[in-house]
């Protein structure tokens, strides 16, 4: 397994995403929302990897998990509303998920993985500080033994 090129190929196609001004591997570092010149930011956050055993010995297939935190402002006009800019790039996000390099399903990340999907629920937060919001989205990778 290459973890590397597994994690770098999902950050690159994330980063890609219409809309992203700000692309970042890695934790939020405090006070970079201060910043709305850098919003709508994304953050991707390894998260686990597990290992899952298909037989007596045989190697184990990965499941590969990280989050991705989204943040946007609001524009100026107190009827603005953050997540208006969110919305586009979660869509944006699953559809580039949903597909591989010749358009059909299964996203294999250029077949370093078997499977590259959102999972769970998002988990959104409105009005954070001065009309930031954020999403945070689950994706799991599966690699096969």
């Amino acid at each position: 397994m290459n973890r590397e090129g597994i994690y770098s190929a999902l950050f690159n196609q994330l980063k890609s995403v219409d809309g992203i001004v700000k692309a970042t591997r890695g934790t939020p570092r405090q006070g970079f929302d201060q910043d709305r010149a850098n919003m709508p930011a994304l953050f991707m956050i390894q998260r686990k990897e597990e290992p899952q055993r298909v037989g007596k010995g045989m190697p184990p297939k990965w499941k590969l998990t990280v989050d991705v935190l989204l943040f946007a402002a609001s524009g100026d006009s107190r009827d603005a509303i953050a997540m208006s800019k969110i919305n586009p790039i979660l869509d944006a996000i699953d559809d580039a998920l949903d597909q591989n390099s010749v358009g059909l399903f299964d996203n294999t990340l250029g077949g370093l993985v078997s499977h590259c999907y959102l999972n769970g629920s998002s988990q959104i937060v409105e009005g954070l500080d001065a009309n930031v919001s954020a999403v945070i989205i689950e994706i799991e990778m599966l690699v096969p033994a």
